[in-house]
C-alpha cells in the first residue's frame, strides 16, 4: 500500500522537483526554528545575508538545473506515421508498384521515382483544380463514361470506339495534347474523387463496332499509344480487366498493331469478344443490372443512355462545372 502511494513521487522528475522545493524552504524552516537571541546590529546584518544567500543559491538551482528529457517511448507516441516515416528515412513504394513488377522491388523503386517525377513535372497532384473548358466537345466527339461497378467493385469504364469523331475533334482543335491532357485528368478523377483506394481497380469495355483498319491511324494512333504508355508507366496495376466488345472477324488485324503498344502482364487481361459473345463476356464481370440496355443488360436512367445520365457521369460533369464556369447540359 505505501509503495503504491509513493510511486508517483518517485521518478526521477519527480524527486528532483521536491529536492528543489526542499532546498528553498529549508533555510527558512533553519531560521524559524531557532530560537531568539539577543544580537547586535552586526550579528543582525550577518544572520540576514547568510538567509539570503541560502535563499537565493535554491532558487539558482532551480532555474538553471535542465528539465529531464522525456522517455523515448513517449516522444515516439506522440510522432505521426508519416512523419516517422521521414525521420526514418523511408520511403515506401506503392504495393502496385511491386506486384507490376513482379515483386522485383529494385525495378518497382525505379519506376516509382519516375512517376513522381513526371507528376511534378506535369503538375498532376492539382490537375483536377484546372478548368477544363474543352470538357464538352472532347466528351461529345470521343464517347466515353463511367458508369456503376463489376462484380469484385471494380469502377466500369466504357469507350464506343467506333462512334470517335476525328474530322469534328480537328475543327474545334482539339489536338492530341489535349486528349492527353483530358485523359489524365479524367484518369485522376477516377482514383481520386470515384474511389480513393491505392488498390481499387477498373473493369474497362472498349465497343469496337463500326471500326475500319482506316481508323487506327493518325491522330487516333498517336493517341493510343500515348494514353497506354501513361497508363502502363504511371498507373500500374489498375485494370481488372479490359473487354473489347462487339469485335468483327477481321478485328484480329488491328489488334496485332495494337497489342505491340501492351506490355504482356497488361495483354494477358485482355478478352475479346465478338457481338454475338458481347452479353456473355460483359456477365463474367458484371451483373446484368449495371450492364446497359444497349448491351443486353438492365440498366438505364430513366430511359437515358447511361453514357450522359449515369451518377458517375453527372457527378463528373457538376465536378467540372465547378471549376470551369457553365457547361452546357449534353444532348443524345
Amino acid at each position: 500500500m505505501l509503495a503504491r502511494l509513493l510511486t508517483p513521487f518517485l521518478s526521477k522528475a519527480n524527486i528532483l522537483t521536491h529536492l528543489k522545493l526542499l532546498l528553498i524552504l529549508s533555510p527558512a524552516c533553519l531560521l524559524l526554528s531557532l530560537p531568539p537571541l539577543p544580537l547586535t546590529s552586526f550579528d543582525s546584518l550577518l544572520l540576514l545575508t547568510t538567509f539570503l544567500l541560502l535563499l537565493t543559491l535554491p532558487l539558482l538551482l532551480l532555474f538553471l538545473t535542465p528539465p529531464l528529457p522525456p522517455s523515448p517511448l513517449i516522444l515516439i507516441s506522440k510522432i505521426k506515421k508519416s512523419t516517422f516515416l521521414k525521420v526514418l528515412g523511408s520511403d515506401p513504394i506503392p504495393g502496385r508498384y511491386i506486384r507490376g513488377c513482379e515483386n522485383d522491388r529494385r525495378e518497382a523503386k525505379r519506376r516509382w521515382e519516375a512517376t513522381k517525377r513526371w507528376r511534378a513535372d506535369e503538375k498532376i497532384d492539382s490537375i483536377l483544380q484546372n478548368p477544363h473548358p474543352n470538357f464538352p466537345l472532347i466528351k461529345k466527339y470521343y464517347p466515353h463514361f463511367y458508369s456503376g461497378t463489376s462484380k469484385s467493385g471494380s469502377i466500369i469504364y466504357y469507350e464506343i470506339c467506333g462512334q470517335i469523331n476525328v474530322p469534328a475533334l480537328k475543327e474545334n482543335n482539339i489536338s492530341v495534347k489535349d486528349l492527353i491532357w483530358h485523359y489524365v485528368y479524367m484518369t485522376e478523377y477516377c482514383f481520386n474523387i470515384l474511389t480513393d483506394d491505392d488498390d481499387r481497380r477498373t473493369c474497362t469495355v472498349f465497343d469496337v463496332a463500326g471500326v475500319s483498319p482506316s481508323d487506327l491511324s493518325g491522330i487516333v494512333l498517336e493517341f493510343l499509344k500515348a494514353t497506354s504508355t501513361t497508363m502502363q508507366e504511371h498507373y500500374p496495376e489498375r485494370s481488372e480487366v479490359i473487354l473489347v466488345i462487339n469485335s468483327p472477324g477481321w478485328f484480329y488485324l488491328i489488334w496485332n498493331i495494337v497489342k505491340q503498344f501492351i506490355n504482356e502482364r497488361t495483354l494477358k487481361k485482355v478478352r475479346i469478344c465478338s457481338t454475338s459473345g458481347t452479353f456473355k463476356g460483359l456477365e463474367e464481370f458484371i451483373e446484368p443490372e449495371e450492364i446497359p440496355i444497349e448491351y443486353g443488360g438492365k440498366k438505364s436512367i430513366e430511359g437515358k443512355g447511361v453514357r450522359y445520365w449515369s451518377e458517375e457521369e453527372m457527378g463528373f460533369r457538376g465536378w467540372v462545372r465547378e471549376r470551369t464556369g457553365d457547361i452546357p447540359e449534353p444532348v443524345e
